[in-house]
């Protein structure tokens, strides 16, 4: 679409557009499937669950700030250290050893019902 128009912008305030436009249309339907969602009945939760519900919330910040430290900043640290090239290094082989990964355990995942089925179907016999 950039090569027809060459204009950024008008390409930008299109997908915007379609973008608002897709909501719009999502949330008619939600409305329309689900009218019980617009109910303004509002219940007061237990004390207990409240504090059980925050302390859970607060465990969950922390797995994510965690999970940033460990995994999110060791680009920032290769290349303050060793610099760009060797970080670019070290990223190509995480987007390969990480796209690897995933295929196998997208084949393992799908092999592993059928090992289960035939372990259930040959026990029968």
């Amino acid at each position: 679409m950039l090569i027809l128009t060459h204009n950024y912008i008008l390409i930008l305030l299109l997908v915007l557009f379609l973008r608002l436009a897709e909501n719009i249309m999502i949330s008619r339907v939600a409305d329309r499937r689900y009218p019980y969602i617009k109910d303004k009945k509002v219940q007061l939760l237990d004390k207990k669950i409240a504090r059980r519900l925050i302390k859970q919330m607060k465990g969950q910040a922390f797995h994510v700030i965690g999970g940033f430290v460990v995994f999110g900043t060791d680009n920032m640290i290769i290349s303050s250290f060793l610099g760009l090239t060797v970080m670019g290094l070290y990223s190509n082989y995480l987007l390969i050893t990480n796209t690897l990964n995933s295929f196998l355990l997208q084949v393992v995942g799908s092999v592993t019902p059928s090992v289960g089925d035939l372990y259930c179907n040959a026990a029968f016999y």
